[in-house]
């Protein structure tokens, strides 16, 4: 997985709180490759698709089909519709937003201010997609052209981290405050799923949108044990492209864009630790799955994605 880091020069995080964050993001990786290698084992493996294959071919030559010149021709026909697509898609114009830049060097924020600080954002990907942070956001390109039978798995996205000190922490007659971050997501996806040949099994092109917010605090712990408590999560997954064909079913497309003005699952948590900041992850991450003859891009151009400051609000 590849990645990129950005920082406000102006927040420095301290080295105990970047250590165990990333032990804690080592931890959701290792569960989401678990979970990788569950849907991995629901399907047909590679023998159980041979044996498929296997009975076509005897098939066909029973019924005299020209197994070499049918495979040519189909390869031919799903060159065509790629690069038909292709051609459309760069068709597509590249959109202006007109986005001011955003502050990514935030200074110290006054005692009375209730907002989250950013300290940090990281972006990551897997080939083929790929990303870069810019004056205006994270930009993400890229597309995956796919043609085979395993099930395959990619995603993009960004964590961004915020600090909000003990000094500014908002009062409250209920004991209870309330977290309500937004972002903001432009761009669009693409997804298709071909039609189906002799040995072709099942065809999918697939993307959920996963967002995530986590408050928590720093608390002393024995060394070894994870000393951050989690004062509240929240985590949203939003299916933005469903295609699934088996058998003998023809190519089906389906398009999406993004709306822009993205709520955050919102989080109200009571009785924080006193003297202690409170730390905020904001997570906004696309899995991607494909298999059999399948595309996803990000269509037209890229993915921008924005992240803001926001205050947290003492609940009446």
């Amino acid at each position: 997985m590849n990645g990129a880091t950005i920082v406000n020069p102006k927040h420095t995080m301290p080295e105990e709180v970047i250590k165990e964050l990333d032990f804690s993001h080592q931890e959701d990786l290792d569960t989401l490759h678990q979970q990788m290698e569950l849907a991995k084992a629901a399907q047909p493996d590679e023998e159980a698709r041979t044996h498929s294959a296997d009975l076509f071919r005897s098939v066909a030559r029973a019924s005299g089909v020209d197994l070499d010149d049918y495979r040519a021709r189909a390869s031919e026909h799903r060159a065509r519709q790629v690069q038909k697509l292709e051609e459309a898609a760069e068709g597509h114009a590249r959109i202006d937003r007109h986005l001011r830049p955003l502050d990514l060097e935030q200074p110290v924020p006054r005692a009375a201010d209730p907002n989250f600080w950013f300290a940090n954002a990281q972006a990551s990907w897997t080939q083929p997609f790929n990303g870069r942070f810019l004056a205006d956001g994270l930009h993400f390109t890229g597309k995956i052209t796919y043609n085979s039978g395993s099930l395959s798995f990619r995603n993009f996205g960004a964590r961004f981290r915020y600090e909000l000190q003990s000094n500014r922490i908002p009062a409250t007659s209920t004991g209870r405050w309330r977290s309500d971050p937004h972002m903001e997501l432009f761009g669009g996806l693409l997804g298709w799923v071909g039609p189906a040949d002799l040995f072709s099994g099942d065809r999918w092109s697939k993307c959920w949108m996963i967002r995530r917010q986590t408050l928590f605090q720093f608390v002393f712990a024995p060394p070894g044990v994870d000393n951050r408590h989690i004062l509240g999560e929240r985590v949203e997954a939003q299916n933005l492209i469903f295609l699934e064909s088996g058998g003998l079913g023809g190519s089906r497309m389906h398009t999406v864009n993004l709306p822009g003005f993205q709520p955050m699952p919102s989080l109200t948590f009571s009785s924080p630790f006193l003297g202690q900041s409170i730390w905020a992850e904001l997570e906004t991450r696309f899995d991607i799955q494909v298999e059999g003859n399948s595309l996803l891009w990000i269509d037209p151009g890229d993915c921008l994605v924005r992240a803001f400051q926001w205050p947290l609000v003492g609940n009446a």
